[in-house]
């Protein structure tokens, strides 16, 4: 059985809470992702932007872009999930939340996100270089 440590991605990308969403969307574009992790002033990881918040909580809504920050956009609080849990958990929680992305926890610390593309392609880690370990 599979389980999300087989399949997150621990290199996550995050942003202050007073990055605009012009610039999250320069992030996303330039490093090919579709969520980032929004921090706050202590680091610690509180909210996720993904590209759906974009499209309807900016561009649907009229917002500039520009002065938008992400803390006006954020999903938060995180919805987690432990990384020992099986992906099909993970897949029921996406559907409950309705959410494409969760953040991956293990022993109280987010050490990486799990998102719906990991799920639906799960041996696409395998063929990177991931092991079953």
């Amino acid at each position: 059985m599979l389980i999300v440590k087989d399949v997150l991605t621990r290199k996550v990308v995050t942003t202050p809470l007073d990055t605009t969403v012009r610039q999250i969307s320069d992030i996303m574009k330039d490093k090919k992702i579709g969520s980032v992790f929004v921090t706050d002033a202590n680091g610690k990881m509180t909210g996720i932007v993904t590209e759906s918040d974009i499209v309807r909580k900016v561009v649907g809504s009229d917002r500039v872009p520009y002065v938008t920050k992400a803390e006006d956009i954020m999903s938060s609080p995180l919805i987690t999930i432990d990384i020992e849990e099986s992906v099909y958990r993970a897949q029921e929680l996406m559907d409950q939340k309705r959410i494409l992305h969760l953040a991956v926890m293990e022993k109280d610390q987010i050490v990486g996100m799990v998102s719906i593309r990991d799920l639906i392609h799960p041996y696409e880690h395998f063929e990177q270089g991931t092991s079953w370990v």
